[in-house]
């Protein structure tokens, strides 16, 4: 089974103190999973990492998607693994 070399982090778009990153355990999650991306910021976000997703992460391609809207906005997430 193909596992990549490192833990899977963010590059989130008007980061400013966002986090997220996926432990190389949790790409073989059977069910869809959702993750705060609240890091050092004092309002939270969360992205859905579905099954897919973690899937094409754990082959090393890069997943995206939209985190959740607060405070009148939301963030574009690029997660990849290295």
């Amino acid at each position: 089974m193909h596992r990549p070399t490192s833990d899977c982090a963010d590059a989130i778009a008007g980061d400013l103190g966002h986090t997220l990153t996926v432990a190389k355990t949790g790409q073989d999650c059977l069910v869809d999973q959702t993750c705060s991306i609240q890091g050092a910021r004092t309002h939270n976000h969360t992205l859905s990492l579905t099954v897919t997703r973690l899937g094409t992460l754990k082959a090393d391609t890069a997943a995206t998607g939209t985190a959740s809207t607060t405070e009148f906005h939301s963030h574009a997430v690029t997660v990849g693994c290295v």
